[in-house]
């Protein structure tokens, strides 16, 4: 393996366990802040969505046009003075939240970007590997982040994300070489970004609205899960560090579902696996409503929903990776757009009905959508294989 490649899994894997350490953290802080008003946490929460879906294109056309390293050091930078400004300026949460999203978004979106053209050839099953790396990070993260939160202070959670991201921002300029522009010529300005998204649309239509689709759904769930473990801690007063283990084995099956579909892919059989992975996702999350008061059964239920998804979603990559890998950033706008949406009203959801209810909320919700994505999937997007 290639020192930029070796280096790219580090930072993928850093930058995860910071993220969720700041992602499990920041909803218990702000329930303490607002006197546990659910539905304002809620609202501020789902700001970050929001600023993720502003920033999305004009953050994707500068890293389609060459600028990943600058706009991933960028967004790095901008994640490690997230935590600093909330410990130090705790009244300005607005601020650290938009601070939050746009940290998050532009470092997103500058990994994916070397993710897909870092290796020269097309190795769907490296894809897997960094990707179940980023679940193994979610699960480090949520439960570091929990672990600091519940027995130390805040300068001790600020101090650890600061310094995972430190490193990987050491590691993303010293071993991240610029990524070439996939265009001919630059454009220097944004005025002629919409009509690329349009042209690539028109060229991948059946495609672009499956992913918008699919991408929706993960953001729902995922978001909703985000808010749900947390409150659902905090209500019950269990113990924080516990809960952030759950939240964070929650998340670790989406980083080994796609571990598992980089090896099991094949052309022929991909859109079997997209079928088969929906439908066992639908199942599962309708059965919730039936084990409300078995909290175990709920939680292998949600492993095995999140697993599924995320087996769904690097099949859904493998197309973009045999057609134009060169629109990968193109691509992830459409795909971030949608799943921040998702991921708003999911936030909302979870922070409007909280406890069983909001579970059975989530559940219907997501089936409906599901549903609505594998019809079109298998009846309206053939010509997707």
């Amino acid at each position: 393996m290639k020192n930029n490649e070796f280096a790219l899994i580090i930072i993928v894997l850093l930058v995860n366990i910071s993220i969720f350490a700041i992602w499990y953290t920041l909803p218990l802080l702000f329930s303490n802040i607002f006197n546990y008003n659910y539905a304002l946490v809620s609202i501020l929460l789902a700001i970050i969505p929001l600023v993720e879906i502003i920033g999305s294109i004009p953050i994707g056309f500068y890293v389609d046009n060459g600028s990943a390293k600058s706009i991933g050091t960028f967004g790095t930078m901008f994640l490690i003075f997230t935590p600093i400004i909330f410990v130090l300026f705790s009244g300005i949460g607005l601020i650290d939240i938009i601070l939050l999203g746009i940290g998050s978004i532009t470092t997103e979106i500058s990994l994916q970007a070397y993710v897909f053209n870092i290796v020269k050839k097309v190795k769907i099953k490296y894809i897997g590997l960094v990707y179940g790396l980023a679940g193994i990070g979610g699960l480090a993260g949520a439960a570091s982040g929990g672990f600091l939160f519940q027995y130390y202070s805040l300068w001790y959670l600020l101090a650890f994300i600061s310094g995972l991201l430190l490193v990987a921002l050491a590691l993303f300029v010293k071993y991240l070489e610029p990524l070439e522009a996939t265009h001919k010529v630059k454009q220097s300005n944004l005025n002629k970004i919409l009509g690329e998204e349009a042209g690539l649309y028109k060229k991948f239509k059946h495609f672009v609205t499956g992913l918008s689709m699919f991408s929706f759904i993960f953001g729902f769930f995922e978001w909703a899960i985000w808010l749900l473990v947390p409150i659902l801690i905090i209500i019950k007063s269990a113990d924080i560090f516990y809960g952030g283990v759950i939240y964070g084995v929650i998340c670790l099956p989406f980083g080994f579902g796609s571990l598992l579909a980089s090896h099991i892919y094949k052309k022929r059989s991909k859109r079997r696996v997209i079928a088969c992975s929906i439908i066992i996702a639908i199942i599962a999350m309708l059965s919730t409503s039936f084990l409300l008061n078995f909290s175990v059964y709920i939680l292998v239920i949600l492993l095995l929903a999140s697993f599924t998804i995320s087996t769904t979603y690097l099949t859904l990559s493998g197309y973009i990776l045999e057609r134009d890998r060169r629109d990968i950033a193109e691509f992830y706008v459409f795909e971030t757009v949608s799943y921040d949406a998702g991921g708003a009203i999911g936030i909302l959801i979870s922070g409007f009905t909280v406890l069983a209810t909001s579970i059975t909320a989530v559940s219907v919700i997501f089936s409906v959508l599901a549903a609505a994505f594998l019809a079109y999937f298998l009846f309206v997007g053939k010509d997707v294989r």
